[in-house]
C-alpha cells in the first residue's frame, strides 16, 4: 500500500456539512477498509478503547487519515464495524450448528449446547480485540442497539425452531426460555472472555445449564403466572 486509497469512491454530504462515510465497492477499496479494520482489532488487544486513535490505526495498517475517513468517521465507528464482524462470524456458528443437530431434535441439541459454547468461544477469539469490542456493547448506544435487535432476531430464530419439537409448550413460556437462552449464552462467553475463571468449568456448567432450560416434560400441565392450573390429561 501507498498510504493511499485511489479507488475515487467518495462519501456523500450529510445535512450538517459532514462527509459521510462509503461503502466499499472496488477491489482496492475493499482492501482498504480489511487493512483499517485488522489494524484497529490489533490495536484495542494492545491499548484498550480509551488508547485506540484514528491515527494510531492509519500508522498501523499503511493508510493515510483520509484514506480511513472516507471509510469511517472516527476510532468508534471502526469498533462498530469490528462488533458487526464478530456478531456476524458468530451467526454463522450457530446457524452451522442448528443445521448439523436439529435434524435430531431437541435431545441432541440439548446435549450439544457446550460444543457450541466452545465453537463461538473459537469464533471470538479469531478477534484479537474481541473482549473490547464485548465491553464497547454497553458504552457505545449504536452498539447496544445492534446487539439488542440480534437478541430479539436469535430469539425468534429458536423459537420457530423449538417450536415443532414442543406442540404443547405454551408460547410465551417457550419465548422467555428461548430469550433466557440468548441472555445466559451471552453472560458465558463474557465470564470466558473475562478468563477470570476456569473455562473447562464454565463451558461443563454452561452447557449443562443452557441444555437444562428446554426439558419441558411437565411443561404442558404448567399454566402461566396469573392464570388456572391447566387440568390433567
Amino acid at each position: 500500500m501507498d498510504g493511499h486509497d485511489q479507488s475515487g469512491e467518495t462519501g456523500t454530504m450529510s445535512s450538517e456539512g459532514k462527509r459521510q462515510p462509503v461503502k466499499p465497492k472496488q477491489a482496492r477499496s475493499l482492501l482498504t477498509r480489511a487493512l483499517l479494520l485488522r489494524a484497529a482489532d490489533e490495536l484495542l488487544a494492545e491499548v484498550g478503547v480509551e488508547r485506540i486513535s484514528t491515527n494510531m490505526v492509519c500508522k498501523r495498517a499503511g493508510v493515510s487519515p483520509p484514506a480511513l475517513y472516507r471509510y469511517f468517521q472516527d476510532k468508534y465507528d471502526i469498533i462498530v464495524a469490528l462488533a458487526v464482524e464478530m456478531m456476524e462470524r458468530k451467526s454463522l456458528v450457530v446457524d452451522a450448528w442448528i443445521a448439523r443437530h436439529s435434524p435430531g431434535g431437541l435431545p441432541a441439541m440439548s446435549a450439544h449446547v457446550e460444543e457450541l459454547l466452545r465453537q463461538l468461544t473459537a469464533a471470538r477469539e479469531e478477534q484479537p480485540g474481541a473482549v473490547w469490542i464485548m465491553r464497547s456493547f454497553r458504552a457505545i448506544p449504536q452498539l447496544f442497539t445492534m446487539r439488542e435487535g440480534a437478541q430479539v432476531q436469535a430469539t425468534e430464530q429458536l423459537v420457530r425452531i423449538y417450536r415443532p419439537f414442543l406442540p404443547d409448550v405454551p408460547e410465551d413460556m417457550l419465548r422467555v426460555r428461548v430469550r433466557l437462552s440468548v441472555e445466559f449464552g451471552i453472560a458465558i462467553d463474557e465470564l470466558l472472555a473475562d478468563g477470570a475463571m476456569d473455562r473447562e468449568r464454565i463451558f461443563y456448567e454452561g452447557g449443562r445449564m443452557l441444555g437444562s432450560l428446554f426439558q419441558f416434560a411437565e411443561a404442558a400441565n404448567i399454566a402461566p403466572p396469573g392464570s388456572e392450573p391447566r387440568s390433567g390429561n
